[in-house]
């Protein structure tokens, strides 16, 4: 009888286990850990608004007169447009493809002149899969450009990454060119 109350009592905490937190809902808020100092924040350039996307890559920032490429100058008072360093993944896939390499590698360049610049590493999907699926295919995207920084030389405690899955989608629609929007990598401040 007394090994009968105690797996009732092993079956009553897994139970309790399973419906607290098997049952409760999944939302994930992304979440700054590297903390927001004043001085620090005015000290930021502002991020720009998105650039047009042409052809699954970066098109050239027509404002400025250049490519998505000259936007580090090696000057650190000007900062770094992050709007022209989007990282786009094919359908179901967290692989840095060789066209994203020239952005991550501009941007590798300007955080190691950089030290105390902090990103945060965004993985999007296309609305594509459950919710769950997208918000860890998003964390996988994050994670492979974040390694891929710190093989070219980033800091890791420099980066930081969250997926947003499929709630943030850049474009809304159902084509092929809106879905390869939505598979991305964006960084913010």
């Amino acid at each position: 009888m007394k090994a009968f109350a105690y797996r009732f009592f092993q079956y009553g905490i897994l139970l309790w286990v399973v419906l607290t937190y098997g049952c409760a809902e999944d939302t994930l808020a992304p979440v700054d850990p590297v903390g927001t100092d004043a001085a620090q924040d005015a000290a930021q350039p502002p991020v720009p608004d998105p650039s047009q996307v042409e052809n699954g890559n970066v098109a050239p920032d027509a404002s400025a007169g250049g490519t998505p490429y000259d936007t580090y100058s090696g000057s650190s008072s000007g900062g770094f447009d992050l709007s022209a360093s989007i990282v786009y993944f094919d359908y179901d896939q967290h692989s840095v493809k060789s066209e994203s390499r020239p952005v991550l590698e501009q941007l590798a360049q300007y955080m190691r002149s950089q030290p105390n610049e902090r990103l945060r590493v965004e993985g999007h999907c296309d609305e594509r899969g459950s919710t769950e699926y997208n918000l860890a295919l998003g964390q996988r995207r994050a994670e492979a450009v974040r390694r891929y920084l710190i093989n070219l030389g980033v800091d890791g405690g420099q980066l930081t990454s969250v997926s947003f899955g499929e709630e943030m989608l850049r474009r809304q629609g159902f084509t092929a060119a809106d879905h390869a929007q939505n598979r991305r990598v964006e960084f913010s401040r």
